[in-house]
């Protein structure tokens, strides 16, 4: 099968044997896409041209597996992550009981 169609970044597609995915990055000769499970491959273009893809409308359901909770930055534990080492040479921390 020849895909006629470019990829469109973050549109839903469907082949002919059922599987859908979304493209979610398009670079350098090739694309990213992920399935409804939350799997991510990695297509060359030339591959991409013989998948045959249909875009499709998601599934509400695959939107809801796919969503990530919205996490809020903590304050009280920001000396502690990852990359803050500096923050104490600052001046950040210089009134905290480290």
């Amino acid at each position: 099968m020849y895909s006629p169609i470019p990829p469109k970044l973050h549109q839903w597609y469907r082949l002919a044997d059922a599987e859908v995915f979304r493209i979610t990055d398009i670079e350098h000769g090739g694309i990213q896409i992920q399935y409804p499970d939350g799997n991510y491959e990695d297509v060359e273009m030339d591959i991409w041209h013989k998948l045959g893809a249909m875009e499709i409308e998601p599934d509400e359901e695959w939107l809801e597996e796919l969503e990530e909770p919205v996490r809020e930055l903590d304050f009280f534990t920001l000396d502690t992550a990852s990359g803050s080492e500096g923050l104490e040479y600052m001046g950040f921390y210089a009134d905290s009981d480290r």
